[in-house]
């Protein structure tokens, strides 16, 4: 994995740094550090923290989104969206087996979400595990995601 520049929060406020990528064990260990120095930032509620996880993913600060998710998910276990979303910023952050979790619990939770399945996919098929992904693809594209359908027909001709 090559290291690349990526903005890290010290809190979801916006406080920044910037340092290169940190491989796996280092990024687990990033995390768990902002949560805890995210404790005292002022959010109150799972939406709150969400709200803040989507602006920080928006502008690609994928651990502080992390963290935040992270937080919203400490508050509100039943989510759905939290745990989608928390699965999208483990797959940016290259750290695929934590972000299939995360969208294989999305989908317990709203087994007809669409983007939990193509999410899914997309981290097995980054892990060169196409006999996984495709049937996520096609459960995401029997749901309507028009993506997926296509991903799904490539894959299957493969």
């Amino acid at each position: 994995m090559n290291p690349i520049g990526v903005v890290l929060k010290i809190d979801c406020n916006g406080k920044r740094t910037v340092r290169k990528r940190p491989y796996f064990i280092i990024a687990t260990a990033l995390v768990a550090f902002f949560i805890f120095l995210s404790g005292t930032s002022g959010a109150q509620s799972a939406e709150e923290w969400l709200t803040r996880g989507d602006a920080s993913f928006n502008e690609g600060d994928f651990t502080a989104a992390l963290a935040c998710y992270t937080r919203a998910i400490g508050i509100d276990t039943t989510n759905p969206g939290a745990f989608r979303k928390r699965g999208s910023a483990y797959g940016r952050l290259e750290l695929y087996d934590e972000a299939i979790a995360d969208f294989t619990r999305a989908i317990e939770l709203s087994p007809t979400d669409a983007a939990a399945y193509y999410g899914r996919g997309i981290n097995y098929y980054s892990l060169g595990q196409n006999d996984l992904a495709l049937p996520d693809f096609k459960a995401a594209c029997e749901l309507g995601d028009e993506l997926a359908c296509k991903i799904y027909g490539i894959l299957h001709r493969q």
